[in-house]
């Protein structure tokens, strides 16, 4: 009776830490500043999206080209010509062409480079993930330059093509960022703050990938099996209690392996995944698994009764293992919706 309380109370008690928690499981969109309302509009902009990849977690980058376009009535007034892309790491311009005809000043380029960025892996390898690009006026005030989006001209992600993924959206807000100081500007002398416009380029993008799950997991899954075929070794045979601590070693070892192959792909993130999640399963089997097999050892060494360990590992292994199902359909629950 004392075993099967002690694996119902831990049963329960790892049910809760598997269940799905806001403060873990999920972080909030990342933002580099603060919109206000439209302003009148004093250029209008487009962007065409070329591609988008090398996605890379550790280090919270991705690369992109895209085209980006401004038309203004004011041949004074170029969004391109002082434009700061603000998490930009690395970009280079590849083509740049203007030209000002009927009353209209255009201005195209066509920009590569490598942004930060966000990652929100918590349900890695089902997840979906925002690319953000912010765009930043870097000169003029809000009250003489503002963006909006150019109406004539559509922006797209033209023929996406990124392997493993859906594009679901490509979006552009514009709206206006206050900083809590003048820079030093002579003309905004007397004042403490300065608004500049911004926009805000979003691709919505969502992952599904079997092939990386069952590779990420196998270790882990693996190791769940070695652990769960330790009960069946007997004590009717002792010179099986060496591989019986071995297979518990050796799921150990399967485990810690898959783990860290994890976190060469994702990096080191500060809540608990969906992956996290699942490898939680068999490290909390091959404890249970080392605390019966020393219990049993010590019955066995105590009194010999071979009956009395044959029915601790039976019990065991049926709670073990429903614990472990019920473990692994609340986890997928979780990315059931995604």
């Amino acid at each position: 009776m004392m075993i099967k309380r002690l694996i119902t109370a831990i049963t329960l008690v790892f049910l809760l830490l598997l269940a799905p928690s806001p403060g873990l499981s999920s972080a909030p969109d990342s933002t580099v500043s603060d919109s206000t309302p439209q302003r009148p509009c004093s250029v209008a902009i487009g962007v065409v999206l070329i591609d988008a990849g090398n996605f890379d977690y550790p280090n919270a980058t991705f690369q992109s080209t895209f085209w980006i376009w401004s038309v203004s009535e004011n041949p004074d007034l170029d969004a391109l010509i002082n434009l700061d892309i603000r998490n930009a790491v690395a970009t280079e311009v590849i083509t740049d062409i203007s030209s000002t005809e009927e009353g209209e000043h255009w201005h195209l380029q066509k920009i590569k480079g490598t942004f930060r960025n966000y990652w929100n892996l918590s349900k890695y390898p089902f997840d979906r993930q925002k690319l953000k690009i912010f765009l930043e006026e870097g000169e003029l005030g809000i009250q003489d330059f503002s963006y909006c989006i150019d109406a004539d001209s559509r922006s797209y992600f033209h023929s996406p093509n990124i392997k493993g993924w859906m594009l679901e959206s490509l979006n552009i807000e514009t709206g206006s960022t206050q900083y809590e100081s003048n820079f030093g500007d002579p003309s905004l002398k007397g004042l403490e703050t300065s608004d500049f416009a911004i926009a805000e380029i979003t691709v919505e993008l969502r992952r599904s990938n079997w092939t990386s799950f069952w590779r990420i997991t196998s270790g882990a899954f693996i190791s769940l099996s070695l652990s769960l075929s330790s009960f069946l070794l007997s004590f009717k045979n002792f010179g099986l209690l060496s591989a019986r601590f071995g297979l518990l070693g050796g799921s150990a070892f399967a485990n810690v392996i898959s783990i860290r192959n994890v976190s060469a792909k994702t990096g080191a993130v500060p809540y608990i995944t969906f992956i996290d999640q699942i490898h939680l399963i068999p490290m909390l089997t091959i404890h249970l698994g080392l605390i019966i097999s020393l219990w049993n050892l010590r019955i066995y060494n105590k009194s010999a009764n071979v009956t009395k360990c044959d029915t601790i590992d039976k019990y065991s292994l049926l709670s073990i293992s429903s614990f472990s199902i019920i473990s692994l359909v609340t986890i997928f629950s979780q990315v059931g919706g995604n």
